[in-house]
């Protein structure tokens, strides 16, 4: 994925520990804008939350295997974390 395709993108931020943290500061000081999704208690909380986004950056503690992160891939949305980006 290029970076610079990312501006044109809808992102979400699915947890801001400290991984996606600095992926935000990252995306901040290069102008990409995005949404955080950080509080929620468990992630069913996340089903139908990411289906509209063209980008998701997951948490380390929201498995690529839930069911919010699979339903929204259905639906075309991209997978990502801040690992596979960089």
């Amino acid at each position: 994925m290029i970076l610079n395709s990312l501006k044109s993108q809808k992102l979400a931020i699915v947890g801001l520990g400290v991984n996606n943290r600095h992926l935000a500061e990252y995306f901040k000081g290069k102008k990409i804008g995005f949404e955080v999704l950080d509080h929620w208690q468990n992630r069913d909380d996340l089903i139908g939350k990411l289906d509209d986004f063209d980008v998701v950056f997951r948490t380390p503690g929201l498995p690529y295997l839930s069911q919010a992160l699979q339903q929204a891939k259905r639906k075309g949305v991209k997978i990502y974390s801040q690992t596979k980006l960089f």
